[in-house]
């Protein structure tokens, strides 16, 4: 009796160790971080919020908030059509979309691989004058200002 629940227990231990993940391996995550000047030093961006959509990806769509260290984490991407979630889809353009009060927002393009890959998104301070005007905005021709971009973004690996 005593081998047959030795010989269960082996079974049992032998049936958990080939479950469990490979160590090292990690799943498709695209990881971030914002940053921005801020009295003349780049510093971590908090609140945030980060859209990313593959460019030829539809209606699919990542959304995250940023941390008081700047970080985010996007590990799937959501249909709102159809109200699911996807995994992220490898080999594919990505369209950044960051926006944070304080700052112009940021639309850059970066490719995605595979598994979990760091990102750090730069953005650019927006300055205004006394009266709150954007100083840096750009006329459409018409003396109406259009919406401004600006920002940088680079692989963290």
């Amino acid at each position: 009796m005593h081998r047959h629940l030795a010989i269960i227990a082996v079974l049992f231990t032998f049936s958990l160790v080939s479950c469990t993940t490979p160590k090292g391996a990690t799943s498709d995550q695209i990881r971030g971080v914002v940053q921005g000047p801020s009295d003349g030093a780049v510093v971590p961006i908090n609140q945030a919020t980060v859209e990313l959509r593959p460019v030829d990806g539809g209606p699919l769509i990542g959304i995250a908030t940023t941390s008081p260290s700047g970080s985010f984490v996007v590990v799937a991407l959501t249909d709102p059509q159809l109200l699911q979630d996807q995994p992220l889809l490898r080999d594919t353009t990505y369209q950044a979309n960051i926006e944070v009060p304080g700052y112009y927002i940021l639309r850059q393009s970066f490719d995605y691989r595979r598994g979990a890959e760091d990102w750090v998104f730069t953005l650019e301070e927006r300055r205004t004058d006394d009266l709150g005007t954007d100083t840096n905005q750009i006329s459409d021709g018409g003396g109406e200002p259009t919406l401004t971009f600006g920002g940088s973004v680079r692989s963290g690996n």
